[in-house]
């Protein structure tokens, strides 16, 4: 998850560090004990931030020291690692980690040239992103899974900054062409935060071409969306006219605002887990700020409530909260009268078992493995034969191995998707990623063509169309071939009964693949999906604008209805599906004023078409269970 909280929250906090006793134990209702992990600074620092956590428990933040501000990377296994500043920026502040350990944040060049530019680290290494138009100033507040990065820039024109959007493929993209701010982007690509308009500031919840503005809550006119979990709700907060008070909201289900409230006169979420548990800050006329946390179950509650008194912290600010329910901000520590980044752990808390991956031993079993979380005693295997099944999915196993294996798995003839839980103490912890084992049936007849499209899933290891020709074998296909949209044919690997021949092309999440047959069989495939953000054009002048492209295994869609509504005739005026016992196509097209045709359905491992219209980035939507 991300965490939405800018630098002047920070400078205005500063001279708070010192001032604020520890509440009174003896005023404390009992809640559940967290476990409070001081993240420390770097040595000669002399205090630290944290702003962000990742699912798998990674924080960034920064540290100040007598060089300034510094970001920072903590993990469990190293600590707290120096991220470096871009050259020609010596001060940089890390505001967002996503699950790849990619970074998004900031660096200036003097302490009076805050924010700078926004800046994303990969693989520990800056890139600075620039600016909108002729702007001097950017900044970055959310990156997803993706890598992609949202924030704000000025434009070098006109009035405040405008809210951006930045992937490989467009750079920095004005999101909305109006003043305003982005904070939070979540893995399905939908993107939190605001515009300024003229009866006030408006909170919004960008999508795939769709944008969903949030109306004010009573007595409570403007609006801000500083966090988006991966249900697509919001948390920020509602500002009065007079700019005197401020609650903390939520968008419900319905779509609407909720008035959480607050503890003091100005109230903030910073950050929203999938459950919809909120953190933020809570602040007093008389200066004093507090973390606070709302879960349904609880209401707004003061977070010192979780811990045990004699820890002796104060907490200033939680800033962000991931589904495993740990929070990261910063607060008074007792040993040094600092502020320090902190980390709090629920009680029995295990996190989620990182990197499934999924594999074949042998010529009958499918054997799953992942990365152990902090805190796990065991693991829990879920599956089910429909990925659209709601969740409790019936429990394969219990293991105490980071793999296991399901024997007759890979020769059933069946689809099947799984999760794993790690379970520490009892408690099960939130959900790993989603794997697939597919069963795709290619069917010869030798009275016509056999061309068959298909898909891979996103994260099969098959890498290059050498890989495909050795796990399928040249004698059942004689080529291999791979969709090339810009010049509208395609790139061919293939053999005439000798070796193979043409171009080993690479193969990469998306792409639109289809094979030559030669005898009938079921081709299984194994893998894992996550969100991928993938690029079409509209090809200029007489050229057509077809681009075959491959869908997640684990795909949200079920027929070609939903993609073309989640698309719009904007970007897309067909939607087909390669038919291989025709040997033609199913088409689901645009008239201009309804879409029509035949709605097939989405299998995994369907080869699918779009007729693009207009040139846009698509991040296609995966299914995600929601643990109980």
């Amino acid at each position: 998850m991300t965490t939405r909280a800018g630098l002047g929250t920070l400078l205005l906090l500063l001279p708070l560090v010192l001032a604020i006793p520890s509440p009174s134990p003896s005023v404390l209702p009992t809640f559940p004990r967290y476990t409070l992990t001081d993240l420390g600074t770097f040595p000669g620092g002399d205090q630290s931030y944290a702003w962000a956590i990742s699912e798998t428990g990674a924080v960034v933040g920064g540290t100040t020291g007598s060089d300034g501000m510094r970001a920072f990377l903590w993990t469990r296994q190293d600590g707290m690692v120096p991220l470096p500043c871009p050259a020609g920026r010596p001060y940089c502040i890390a505001r967002d980690v996503n699950a790849n350990l990619q970074v998004a944040g900031s660096a200036w060049e003097t302490p009076m040239d805050t924010p700078g530019h926004a800046v994303r680290w990969t693989g520990g290494a800056p890139k600075d992103l620039g600016t909108l138009g002729s702007g001097l100033q950017s900044e970055a507040w959310g990156i997803n899974r993706a890598g992609t990065v949202v924030g704000y820039s000025w434009m070098g024109s006109g009035i405040g900054p405008h809210a951006f959007v930045y992937d490989d493929a467009r750079g920095m993209v004005d999101l909305s062409g109006d003043p305003g701010a982005a904070y939070d982007i979540n893995d399905a690509g939908e993107i939190a935060g605001h515009e300024v308009a003229g009866d006030g500031d408006h909170a919004f919840l960008w999508g795939d071409g769709t944008a969903l503005e949030f109306s004010g809550v009573s007595g409570l006119t403007n609006t801000y969306a500083l966090a988006v979990n991966e249900e697509g709700r919001v948390a920020g907060y509602a500002r009065s006219s007079s700019l005197g008070s401020e609650r903390v909201v939520r968008s419900g289900f319905t779509g609407a605002l909720e008035n959480l409230g607050g503890l003091g006169d100005r109230n903030r979420g910073w950050g929203i887990n999938r459950l919809g548990d909120v953190v933020g800050e809570a602040r007093f006329t008389d200066g004093t700020v507090r973390a606070v946390l709302y879960t349904d179950a609880t209401g707004m509650q003061d977070l010192h409530l979780y811990l045990d008194p004699a820890i002796g912290w104060f907490l200033f600010a939680a800033t962000d909260i991931n589904d495993a329910g740990q929070i990261v901000g910063y607060g008074s520590d007792p040993a040094t009268g600092r502020t320090h980044a902190f980390l709090l752990s629920p009680p029995s808390y295990t996190g989620v078992p990182a990197d499934l991956m999924i594999t074949a031993p042998d010529a009958d079993t499918v054997r799953l493995s992942w990365a152990p979380p902090m805190g796990a005693d065991s693991y829990r295997v879920y599956a089910t034969t429909d990925r659209f099944a709601p969740f409790p999915w019936a429990v394969v196993g219990t293991t105490t191995d980071t793999w296991f294996d399901l024997r007759g798995h890979l020769s059933d003839g069946a689809d099947h998707f799984y999760v794993v839980r790690a379970i520490s103490h009892g408690l099960e912890g939130p959900m790993s990623g989603v794997a697939v084992k597919a069963a795709v049936d290619m069917t010869y007849d030798p009275g016509r063509t056999n061309i068959a499209w298909l898909s891979l899933p996103y994260r099969s290891g098959i890498s290059r169309a050498s890989d495909l020709a050795a796990l399928i074998g040249k004698d059942r296909i004689d080529v291999i071939g791979k969709w090339d949209a810009t010049r509208q044919e395609s790139t061919v690997y293939y053999h005439t009964g000798g070796p193979w021949r043409g171009v080993d092309f690479p193969i990469e999440s998306g792409d639109g693949l289809y094979v030559g047959l030669r005898t009938s069989f079921s081709l299984v495939l194994l893998g894992t999906d996550g969100p991928q953000s993938l690029t079409f054009s509209k090809n200029a002048g007489p050229m057509g604008s077809a681009a075959w492209t491959g869908l997640p295994f684990t795909g949200a869609y079920r027929h070609a209805s939903d993609l073309a509504a989640e698309l719009g005739p904007g970007r897309v005026v067909e939607v087909g599906k390669w038919d291989p016992a025709t040997q033609s196509s199913l088409h689901w097209s645009w008239t201009g004023s309804a879409w029509a045709g035949t709605d097939f359905g989405v299998a995994p491992g369907d080869g699918v078409y779009f007729v693009v219209a207009s040139d846009f980035v698509w991040t296609p939507r995966v299914v995600a269970p929601t643990a109980p």
